[in-house]
């Protein structure tokens, strides 16, 4: 990787990791699969049933689990205040699609090559393309 690109790397890491709160660092793994899952259109409420889909209070990984005294909604109020979705009307979308890449990349327990097949996956299209590409 070229210096630029190797600076501009860890500054959209750092961007990121800063964005990331301690209730979303808790629960990195119930946050990636929610954001893995957002598709285009999505409503409020499905939202809310991807998150409550994915969180297992059950699961001995807190990772998995919402973060305490928080339930599908306090986690969804809180996802939109920190910037990884946003409301348009009564759909989501996510305003920082590089976040939401990050996201898939470092908080998901797939690889994020699976999340980004699906054709109707929010992508990000800022994004540069992977030598794989």
């Amino acid at each position: 990787m070229h210096r630029v690109d190797q600076r501009a790397h860890e500054r959209r890491q750092k961007y990121c990791q800063l964005r990331m709160s301690s209730e979303m660092k808790d629960s990195e793994l119930l946050l990636g699969a929610v954001v893995a899952d957002l598709r285009t259109g999505m409503r409020i409420e499905d939202v809310k049933n991807l998150i409550n889909k994915h969180a297992d209070p059950a699961s001995d990984d807190v990772m998995w689990q919402l973060p305490k005294d928080m339930d599908a909604h306090d986690y969804y109020r809180h996802i939109l205040h920190r910037g990884v979705i946003q409301e348009d009307g009564t759909k989501v979308t996510t305003p920082i699609p590089g976040f939401r890449r990050w996201i898939i990349e470092n908080c998901t327990a797939q690889p994020a090559a699976e999340a980004e097949a699906d054709p109707t996956a929010i992508l990000d299209p800022y994004a540069p393309p992977s030598p794989f590409d």
